[in-house]
């Protein structure tokens, strides 16, 4: 299987920026490598910012997790992954949710006012607690008018 090694060095200085390895499946050669030595560098950028969201915007997770296979850990990482994946499809099926993320800005933001509506309250579903958050942040004629 053909791997490659990138090193990112700053123009003027010539100091080192980054250094990654790609292992591929793709064939490269001295022809096409300036094509693919990019394809590579994406995809860990890609990975990076998934494990920066999902370490710092509200999702509660850690990098060393822990990833036993018959752990509690395991199991809360998957479901963190899991909502990860899903919300970015509430915001788009739920307009309600869409317009109180583009207002609240932050997911984190987000989820804090959630955690704080369901420490005090009890909703009989999840559209009842959106409809609380908009009355509050008084976002009535923002979604009536789209």
């Amino acid at each position: 299987m053909p791997w490659l090694e990138i090193t990112s060095v700053h123009a003027k200085t010539g100091a080192p920026l980054a250094h990654n390895r790609l292992l591929t499946h793709q064939r490269w050669s001295a022809a096409n490598v300036s094509q693919v030595a990019p394809a590579g560098r994406g995809r860990w950028k890609i990975a990076n910012e998934h494990t920066n969201v999902i370490t710092t915007k509200g999702y509660h997770v850690e990098q060393n997790f822990g990833h036993g296979k018959h752990s509690l850990a395991a199991l809360l990482l998957r479901l963190n992954l899991l909502a990860l994946l899903f919300h970015p499809v509430m915001q788009g099926c739920d307009d309600k949710e869409a317009l109180l993320r583009q207002t609240l800005g932050r997911r984190q933001t987000f989820f804090d006012d959630i955690r704080a509506f369901t420490r005090s309250m009890v909703f009989e579903h999840w559209h009842h607690l959106m409809d609380c958050m908009i009355r509050g942040l008084e976002l009535e004629s923002k979604l009536d008018t789209g």
